[in-house]
C-alpha cells in the first residue's frame, strides 16, 4: 500500500480505538479525531486518486465525521451515557478498517520496477490499416483490417511526465471480458509507467535493432509485458508491441470505441476447443513420450480454431514488420523519429502465450527473423507442423515442460529450454502484480514472487536477444542458474530427434 493508504487506515483505526474510551477521559488530541480520517481521505483521493478496494474506508470516513455533527449538535455530554453503542460502533470502525485493508493488501497498487538500462525509455503509438484485408471479427465486419502498435524505444531525453499503465477505458473492457465488475481494474490507471510519450532518441548516428511481441489470446494487449518493454527499451531495443483487435482483451480504437475480445468461435469451435484443453490438461499429466503421443493428436485435431488465429496474427506480424521498414527508411516524410535508425533486415520476436506461438509461427516463416522467443505458449499451425528452423527460446511454467519440450527436441536450429520452478502460466505477464496474494492461492500463479519471476525473465530476454541482434556474450548460463536456482535450462544445437507433430496446413506462406 502506498504512504497515504496507511496514514488513512490508520487515522480510522485511531477513531475506532478512540470510543473504548468515556468522552470525559481522552486526551485533548482525540477531540479532532472525526475530522482526521475524512481530511485524509481528500488528501489521499486528491494526490494518488483513490481506489476501489477502499471505498467502504472512504464511506466509513464519511460516516464518522456525520456522526461527529450530530453529536456537536445533540450535546457533548449526550454519548457519556451510551459505553455500549460506543463499544459496538468502535468494533464497526475497525471491522470495516481492517477488511479494507485485507482487500487492499490482496489487490495492491504496485509499482512497475524501474528498468536497469543506461537509457531513458520512450513510447509512441501507430495505427496501421491493412487494405489487403478485411476485418471480419468486428461487431460489423467488412472494413479494412486496423493495427495499433505501442513502441517503446530507447531515449536520451525525455519530458513531461510518463505514460499511464493503462486508460480506463481498456481496464473496464478487460474486466467486462472476465465477466468481473466493469470498476475491478480501474485502479491499473493509477499506476505510472517509466515511458515517457515526449522522448526523443539517442543522438547518436546507430541503427538499433528491433522486437516484434504479441501478447496472450482473449484477455492480453500490448501492453500486459510492459515490464520487459521498458527493460529491453531501456538497453537499446525498439519493441513495436501489436494489438490483435477482437482477439485482444480490449484495444482502444483510433474512432475513440473500444474493441472488446469477440473470438471466431462457432458451437462446433468451441466444442473442439474444449477437447483440445483436455489433451493439453493430460499432456501436461504425461510422465513419459509415450503417454503423450495420443493427447497430442486430439490437441491438434481440435486445434483448427486456434491454427486459423495463428495465420492471422502471423500476417498482422509481417504486416507491421513491412510498415515499421517502409517507416525507417532514410528521408521519409512525416514522423521522421525512426527514419534511417532501425535495423529491420534482422529483427528479433517475442510473445507471450499465444503470442508466443505466433512468434513461433513467424520465425518458421520468415527469414527476417534473427531469433524468437515464447514465453509459455503452446505452437499451432505451421509451427506445430515443422521444426523450428532458426534460433529460438522456450520459457515455459512448471506444469507446460512436457509439452514444450517435444517442440525443443523437434527443432533444426539452436533452441534453448528454460523452466521454472513454481511458476504458472500467468507469471509471465505484468497480470502477476495484479492480485499475487489471491492469484497464488486460486492457482492462477505460482509460488514465485512477481518482483523474482520479472527480475529473472528480464536476465534472460535482454542478453539473449543483444547476442541475436548485436552479437553480444549472450546468457551466462552457470551465472544465470547460480542466481536464480529454480530456473531448469536445456540447450541444443538444433538437430532434431523427434517427429513433426501432425496437424492441419496452415494457409500461412513463407516468405
Amino acid at each position: 500500500m502506498r504512504f497515504l493508504e496507511i496514514v488513512f487506515l490508520a487515522s480510522l483505526v485511531v477513531s475506532g480505538a478512540a470510543l473504548f474510551v468515556a468522552p470525559s477521559r481522552r486526551p485533548a488530541f482525540l477531540r479532532y479525531r472525526p475530522a482526521l480520517p475524512v481530511t485524509l481521505a481528500l488528501v489521499h483521493v486528491f494526490i494518488d486518486h483513490g481506489r476501489w478496494q477502499l471505498f467502504a474506508a472512504y464511506a466509513l470516513a464519511g460516516l464518522i465525521s456525520l456522526a461527529a455533527i450530530f453529536e456537536v449538535r445533540d450535546g457533548e455530554g449526550a454519548a457519556k451515557d451510551r459505553p455500549v453503542i460506543r463499544w459496538l460502533g468502535a468494533l464497526v470502525i475497525l471491522a470495516v478498517t481492517a477488511a479494507s485493508a485485507a482487500v487492499a493488501w490482496f489487490v495492491p497498487l504496485f509499482s512497475l520496477p524501474e528498468p536497469t538500462g543506461p537509457h531513458k525509455v520512450g513510447t509512441r503509438w501507430i495505427v496501421l490499416t491493412d487494405s489487403s484485408r478485411f476485418e471480419m471479427l468486428a461487431p460489423s465486419p467488412g472494413g479494412k483490417r486496423q493495427l495499433i502498435v505501442r513502441v517503446w524505444f530507447p531515449a536520451d531525453s525525455v519530458a513531461g511526465a510518463s505514460d499511464d499503465y493503462i486508460e480506463s477505458d481498456v481496464a473496464k473492457g478487460i474486466a467486462t471480458g472476465l465477466k468481473l465488475p466493469s470498476f475491478a481494474l480501474s485502479h491499473l490507471t493509477n499506476i505510472s509507467t517509466h515511458s515517457y510519450r515526449r522522448a526523443w532518441l539517442p543522438s547518436q548516428p546507430q541503427r538499433f535493432p528491433l522486437i516484434l511481441f504479441s501478447h496472450g489470446y482473449g484477455v492480453g494487449t500490448e501492453s500486459q509485458n510492459t515490464v520487459q518493454m521498458e527493460e529491453l527499451a531501456s538497453h537499446g531495443f525498439v519493441v513495436a508491441s501489436i494489438d490483435h483487435p477482437y482477439e485482444a482483451g480490449a484495444i482502444l480504437m483510433p474512432d475513440g470505441k473500444v474493441a472488446l475480445a469477440n473470438p471466431p468461435f462457432n458451437p462446433a469451435d468451441s466444442a473442439s476447443l474444449t477437447q483440445a484443453l483436455a489433451a493439453i490438461t493430460q499432456l501436461q499429466q504425461a510422465t513419459d513420450t509415450s503417454a503423450m503421443l495420443g493427447p497430442l493428436r486430439t490437441m491438434y485435431a481440435n486445434s483448427a480454431p486456434l491454427d486459423t488465429s495463428i495465420v492471422r496474427w502471423t500476417d498482422d506480424t509481417r504486416f507491421v514488420l513491412d510498415q515499421i521498414t517502409a517507416m525507417s527508411a532514410p528521408h521519409m516524410g512525416g514522423d521522421t523519429l525512426f527514419a534511417g535508425r532501425l535495423a529491420t533486415d534482422k529483427v528479433g520476436l517475442l510473445g507471450m502465450s499465444f503470442g508466443g506461438a505466433t512468434a513461433a509461427a513467424f520465425c518458421t516463416i520468415d527469414t527476417r527473423c534473427a531469433a524468437g522467443m515464447n514465453l509459455d505458449g503452446l505452437h499451432y499451425g505451421v509451427a506445430a507442423r515443422e521444426p523450428l528452423p532458426r534460433p529460438f527460446f522456450i520459457a515455459s511454467s512448471q506444469k507446460n515442460t512436457n509439452v514444450h519440450r517435444l517442440f525443443y527436441e523437434r527443432a533444426t536450429a539452436p533452441v534453448s529450454l528454460m523452466t521454472v520452478t513454481g511458476s504458472e502460466h500467468m507469471d509471465y505477464t505484468d497480470f502477476s502484480w495484479i492480485a499475487p496474494k489471491l492469484a497464488a492461492r486460486t492457482g492462477m500463479l505460482g509460488g514465485i514472487a512477481p518482483a523474482r519471476m520479472h527480475a529473472l525473465m528480464n536476465a534472460v530476454i535482454v542478453p539473449y536477444f543483444d547476442a541475436a541482434l548485436r552479437g553480444g556474450t549472450g546468457i551466462d548460463r552457470a551465472a544465470l542458474t547460480a542466481r536464480y536456482p529454480e530456473i531448469t535450462l536445456l540447450a541444443r544445437s538444433g538437430t532434431a530427434v523427434s517427429p513433426p507433430a501432425a496437424t492441419q496446413d496452415s494457409a500461412t506462406t513463407r516468405r
